[in-house]
């Protein structure tokens, strides 16, 4: 979008905020953290089967038993933090664990946290933005603005502090007469929790590198995995690749439709020694 009048320039700003455009950033060389994907990623699949029950606090306020496979991928994005800023490397299993065990049991607790902190505000933002459109309309901010918001309020400035943050991928789309609460559980867990540790900006579209539980670094990768344990995140196109060049997705699910900073606390994994480190800077409340 082109401003030919001086007098316009923040109309135009204004309107190419509003349909999500984020053509206004120039482009940048990858602005990665020190994350060590080989050292403090971890070295299976999120995936568990193990039935379980779990409460989930207010606007849900119920428990409920999970007798079908799950992901913990907000507590494994936590704990690969965690592993970062307590300068440590993560356990060196290949399986994932099973409860009650003291690995299993930590992974958990970081999950609920990623969902409760703050207020359960990240249980909130996958509720009301899964019902959200991906444009503004009738006065209802859209997920391409409110995912820039994050980027430029929330990830860009961590990463440039050093510090990668956790992102919450909304996956699904519902409308406001099937959000309810019966199906909060089912929202959950068709969306996704990564761990952001760089980005760049190409052609005005913000790239950001991601750790995808979903993804581990693996020393023997199939198809078009490169193994290094780091996917992107093309948030104009929402996809996610295993190149930086955007070429090979992950798979047919790699779409998303927007994202947002989850909060994050450090606490020390029981598999770091030595000093604790201290703990970070919050992350403010997603919005």
């Amino acid at each position: 979008m082109r401003c030919r009048s001086r007098g316009l320039t923040a109309v135009c700003a204004t309107v190419a905020l509003a349909v999500g455009a984020s053509s206004a950033l120039a482009d940048t060389a990858p602005k990665m953290t020190k994350f060590d994907a080989a050292r403090q990623e971890f070295h299976f699949v999120n995936f568990f089967s193990q039935p379980i029950k779990i409460h989930l606090p207010r606007p849900v306020n119920k428990t409920v038993t999970i007798n079908f496979s799950y992901g913990l991928c907000g507590g494994m994005a936590a704990a690969a933090l965690d592993t970062f800023n307590a300068h440590s490397t993560t356990p060196s299993d290949i399986t994932a664990p099973s409860p009650p065990s003291r690995f299993w049991t930590y992974l958990f607790d970081r999950e609920l946290a990623s969902l409760t902190g703050h207020n359960a505000q990240p249980l909130i933002n996958f509720i009301v933005w899964s019902a959200i459109g991906q444009t503004t309309h009738n006065g209802i901010t859209g997920l391409n603005v409110r995912s820039h918001r994050e980027f430029l309020h929330k990830v860009r400035p961590s990463i440039d502090q050093g510090n990668p943050i956790p992102l919450g991928l909304v996956k699904v789309k519902v409308s406001v007469s099937t959000n309810s609460v019966k199906n909060a559980v089912k929202l959950l867990f068709e969306n996704h929790q990564v761990l952001a540790v760089g980005y760049f900006i190409k052609g005005g579209e913000v790239v950001l590198a991601i750790y995808d539980p979903n993804y581990p670094a693996v020393t023997s990768p199939r198809g078009n995995d490169d193994g290094d344990g780091i996917t992107y995140l093309f948030t104009r196109q929402r996809i996610e690749t295993y190149d930086i060049a955007g070429a090979h997705k992950v798979d047919s699910a790699s779409a998303f439709r927007g994202y947002f900073a989850i909060p994050y606390a450090y606490r020390k994994p029981f598999w770091a020694h030595g000093r604790t480190a201290p703990g970070p800077s919050r992350i403010p409340k997603a919005t």
